[in-house]
C-alpha cells in the first residue's frame, strides 16, 4: 500500500513524500519511504525535513523506517539529510557507468520491540 504527503507552500505543492507499506508479515513494524520531491527552488528550505517529520509523526508505531537515494542525491549531496535525521547508511552501489555516483540504502530503528 502506497501513501503519500505533501508541503504546501503559496497554495500550490512544493515538495511530497511517497511510503510503501509492504504487503508482509512485518507490515505492522516497516515502512520505506519510496520518493521525495521538492521542486528545485524550494530546495535547501527545510521542505524535506518537514516532509520526513510529518511521516515519522504519522507513523510513531513503526520499528524500521529504510529509504533508497538516487544518483541525483549522491550529486547534490541530500543523503546528508538522512543521517542528520538519524538514518544510517548500509550499503552503498556504485554506479556502473559513471564513476562516484552511486544508490545509498539507508535505515533507521525507531524503537525496540
Amino acid at each position: 500500500m502506497k501513501k503519500r504527503i505533501a508541503v504546501c507552500r503559496d497554495k500550490h505543492i512544493v515538495g511530497y513524500l511517497e511510503s510503501k507499506i509492504p504487503d508482509d508479515l512485518v507490515s505492522d513494524r516497516n515502512i520505506e519511504i519510496a520518493y521525495i520531491y521538492v521542486e528545485p527552488k524550494y530546495r535547501r528550505q527545510g521542505v524535506a525535513t518537514e516532509l520526513i517529520n510529518m511521516f515519522f509523526s504519522q507513523h510513531p508505531e513503526v520499528t524500521w523506517i529504510t529509504l533508497w537515494t538516487s544518483r541525483e542525491c549522491e550529486i547534490d549531496g541530500s543523503f546528508d539529510l538522512y543521517k542528520k535525521l538519524g538514518f544510517v547508511e548500509g550499503t552503498y552501489l556504485p554506479d556502473y557507468y559513471e564513476p562516484g555516483v552511486g544508490t545509498r540504502h539507508f535505515a533507521l530503528r525507531r524503537r525496540e520491540d
